[in-house]
């Protein structure tokens, strides 16, 4: 379908995460770089999802937003299963 790589996955999540801190502190981009990176052994739609598992939570970027962008509809579909704020009602 399209040439959508994790580096751009990576690209999108760095500008959705741009000054998040964890917790302790830390750059958010910490914790989704170990989410993709523990999927290392799983396809690229699969890693890509590890990529933006926290995009559409954390940012004002929709589903949508990234579908245009080019992420598969299988990517999104496991961000979607494991976006908090998605099929709340919210």
């Amino acid at each position: 379908m399209t040439d959508f790589t994790l580096e751009d996955a990576r690209a999108i999540a760095r500008e959705a995460h741009a000054g998040q801190v964890d917790r302790l502190g830390i750059d958010y981009m910490e914790h989704v770089e170990a989410v993709a990176g523990a999927l290392a052994d799983f396809d690229l739609d699969v890693q890509i999802a590890g990529m933006l598992h926290d995009v559409v939570e954390d940012s004002d970027l929709t589903i949508d937003d990234l579908r245009a962008r080019g992420v598969s509809e299988r990517s999104l579909a496991a961000v979607a299963l494991v976006s908090n704020n998605l099929g709340s009602g919210d």
